[in-house]
């Protein structure tokens, strides 16, 4: 009993020696000092940065091609560099073996740009794969239903390259369509969200804000304190086109500048592909067909003309402005408009074509051939009101009166 309560008491006068559990009711025997061992070393900076650090291409030797990451954001020349630190933890970037300090915000942009061309790349090759196996199973699945709608595979499968998650749902339900309409709503449906798409792509990069940019301004309290650093909102590129030709004192630029104010209206209602699934429509075949105001200074296809002939490359072309030619009768009197008419279309063609990269089809013959033969006939009546005389007024007739007659001389007597 006495030697064990002076091992209990002994536990207790351990420091947290009656906290430990032990499985020994015996007093473990002092350890020995730790003997004096060398300094561990210093594990290296780089193998303790995350993968974000460490370029995958690190071991190629090409300085031209870091410096096209570094300052472009080449993919592959992110990849050729390291990032790390010092031991003071200066921050530094290893190029080709040699370590170089850099600024804090320099790192962390550097870093940040090369996560985001990961995350790019991830998911450019993730949607090359989902494309090909929407792409492969719209082919079967077409192939094997019999009476589909005239377009509609066609359509699908372009679907499939752009919005494969999509593709795949309409896929699950084509059946069903073909029992409800035989595939018409789901034409029209699929062809709403393709003409979404073409909008997008049309007009879409017209119309969101660039990038933000900071610039180094004097002081406005004072030319004495030190300069400060503003952040610049980004701005869309229409809004730019717009700015400037506010400026223009070009009585035609009044036009170009309205057009691209109503950037928006060149776009095509989705809703007008589900009202008419499967038809192709043009630009002339919306004008001639859907817009009311045909032919004034402000109408969809004068704005076409000056958004076709001054848009500064913004849409990939340029189509010079040309009138329509006016009919002149031949020395007979008689009338043909015919060369004129084909010259004009001509122009109208090329105009067709610019409507593509609006998001159109092109347009029908017959639209063409119609809008080709209204601005001859109107040019030619315009022309013949501006040449023609005005006629002078004609005087009120007067009742007519009897003209008044010379006097008789008196005959003489004879005798």
């Amino acid at each position: 009993m006495i030697e064990q309560n002076n091992t209990s008491t002994a536990m207790e006068e351990t420091p947290g020696g009656s906290y430990i559990p032990t499985n020994s009711p015996e007093v473990p025997a002092p350890s020995a000092p730790p003997t004096p061992q060398k300094p561990a070393a210093q594990p290296d900076p780089f193998e303790e940065m995350s993968d974000a650090a460490i370029g995958h291409a690190s071991e190629i030797n090409d300085f031209d091609l870091t410096m096209r990451g570094i300052a472009d954001g080449d993919p592959l020349g992110m990849e050729t560099f390291d990032l790390g630190f010092f031991a003071d933890g200066t921050p530094l970037i290893r190029i080709n073996g040699a370590n170089v300090p850099i600024r804090h915000e320099q790192w962390m942009a550097l870093l940040s740009s090369r996560n985001a061309a990961r995350k790019e790349l991830a998911a450019r090759m993730d949607f090359a794969v989902a494309t090909q196996r929407a792409g492969q199973a719209v082919r079967k699945v077409t192939t094997a239903i019999p009476g589909l709608p005239a377009g509609l595979p066609e359509m699908l499968f372009a679907q499939s390259q752009i919005d494969p998650e999509s593709s795949m749902t309409n896929l699950s339900r084509l059946y069903q369509e073909m029992m409800k309409d035989n595939g018409q709503s789901m034409v029209g449906d699929v062809g709403a969200d393709l003409q979404k798409w073409r909008n997008d792509k049309a007009i879409g990069f017209m119309l969101r804000k660039g990038y933000e940019r900071k610039e180094i301004r004097p002081n406005p309290a004072g030319a004495h304190l030190s300069s400060i650093e503003v952040t610049i909102p980004g701005m869309a590129k229409r809004d730019e086109r717009v700015a400037a030709l506010r400026q223009s004192r070009n009585p035609s630029d009044s036009i170009t500048l309205l057009a691209y104010e109503k950037l928006e209206d060149f776009a095509l209602d989705p809703n007008i592909r589900k009202m008419f699934p499967g038809l192709r429509i043009g630009i002339f075949d919306r004008i001639t067909k859907f817009e009311q105001d045909q032919f004034s200074s402000t109408s969809l296809f004068s704005r076409l003309q000056h958004l076709a002939a001054y848009n500064n490359g913004d849409f990939g072309s340029t189509v010079p402005i040309q009138h329509a030619g006016v009919v002149v009768p031949t020395a007979g009197g008689q009338v043909n408009n015919a060369a004129a008419i084909a010259q004009y279309r001509a122009y109208l063609e090329q105009l067709d074509m610019f409507g593509t990269s609006l998001g159109y089809d092109l347009s029908s013959k017959e639209s063409l051939d119609a809008m080709a033969l209204q601005m001859v006939g109107i040019a030619t009546q315009s022309a013949q009101q501006a040449v023609q005389p005005a006629q002078p007024q004609q005087p009120a007739q007067q009742p007519s009166q009897q003209q008044p007659q010379a006097p008789r001389t008196r005959p003489r007597a004879t005798r």
